[in-house]
């Protein structure tokens, strides 16, 4: 097998360097496995990696959202579970300063587990991102670790919003 290469420079748009390499192609007589432009290479993997990025985009809000309703509907079913034993324990004496201080407790420890175990998976899984990065010539290490931040420090805050509701519903069940 014989492969040729040819360095060329277009000037113009990208839909004009496209148009020139297809004419080209097809003058020469040419398939798609014989000869490739820049160009047109170009297009095709910024279109692979943005569809990549575009599904992994959606699976993460996706299950992002699923998992942060699971532990709020969890939690709000566990406050009608509580209910009856909060009533009891006020009734012999837990202050409310004690009540609020449970709930928050509570909650608060079924809502960070999930982030501190998603930080670890990170941690863990960041060698293969970073394998599989390279593969796809997409590797740049400060990129990725700034990424990584941005989006644990948005699931956080995300978190606590959701913790915030989740505590103020919570207490409402209990003292209704």
């Amino acid at each position: 097998m014989t492969v040729t290469t040819l360095n060329y420079h277009l000037k113009g748009n990208a839909k004009k360097r496209i148009a020139f390499e297809t004419d080209l192609q097809q003058k020469l007589h040419l398939s798609s496995l014989q000869f490739s432009g820049y160009a047109t290479i170009f297009s095709l993997l910024n279109g692979l990696y943005g569809g990549l990025v575009f599904i992994g985009i959606l699976i993460s809000i996706a299950l992002g959202i699923t998992t942060t309703i699971v532990i709020y509907l969890k939690q709000i079913s566990e406050g009608y579970a509580d209910k009856q034993r909060f009533t009891t324990m006020q009734e012999v004496g837990l202050s409310e300063h004690e009540t609020t201080k449970s709930i928050h407790s509570q909650v608060l420890m079924v809502f960070m587990l999930p982030i501190i175990g998603a930080i670890i998976n990170l941690g863990f899984a960041f060698p293969a991102i970073k394998q599989i990065m390279t593969q796809l010539n997409f590797y740049n290490l400060t990129l990725m670790v700034a990424i990584a931040v941005i989006i644990t420090v948005a699931l956080l805050l995300l978190y606590l919003v959701i913790y915030g509701l989740t505590t103020r519903t919570y207490h409402q069940i209990i003292d209704k």
